[in-house]
């Protein structure tokens, strides 16, 4: 639920700031002309993107607030909201804003990873595609409520003997091998 209410929110503050953008671009000026800066597109373009993905992970991060009963977690997310918008106010100085931005986005997703359960390990076994080839997947819904994971046993699920994931092997999707 946190997952798609994050990603709700940032959709919706995307699309308003698209729409306001283009209602910019549409005039009776156009920005960038009389010594304004021509980055102004551009860095709103990449701060809606920002600002979609931290809605996504504020909403990760503030439902497990709630849920165990962490006032400081919902508390940081109102804080980065409040830093994240209270930068644009540097906005002719546009590195004053996207920088800081990026940073506390980068701190916001690793955040809502290890609390959703992801570790360094496990995102080291997805990038090298060796954690399902060998061994199973284990249990759908463990004692814990959450997916086990199972590495010293040989239980590999019915479909996985040969890849990672039902999708092969990610690398030649990527890559065109």
């Amino acid at each position: 639920m946190a997952y798609v209410a994050g990603v709700g929110f940032g959709l919706m503050s995307g699309a308003f700031s698209m729409i306001n953008l283009l209602a910019d671009a549409l005039g009776p000026g156009t920005v960038g002309i009389h010594g304004d800066s021509q980055l102004y597109f551009l860095t709103s373009a990449f701060m809606t993107m920002v600002l979609i993905f931290l809605h996504t992970f504020w909403g990760i991060l503030f439902f497990h607030g709630c849920e165990h009963r962490r006032w400081w977690e919902i508390t940081a997310v109102v804080v980065m909201h409040l830093a994240v918008s209270g930068s644009t106010f540097c906005n002719p100085l546009y590195v004053g804003s996207l920088v800081p931005s990026y940073l506390l986005m980068a701190t916001a997703a690793a955040w809502a990873y290890l609390l959703s359960g992801g570790s360094a390990q496990n995102l080291w076994r997805f990038l090298l595609c060796k954690s399902c080839s060998v061994k199973g997947m284990g249990d759908p819904v463990g004692p814990s409520g959450y997916q086990d994971w199972h590495w010293e046993e040989e239980r590999v699920a019915p479909g996985l003997e040969r890849g990672c994931h039902p999708l092969g092997d990610w690398r030649s999707w990527v890559l065109g091998l």
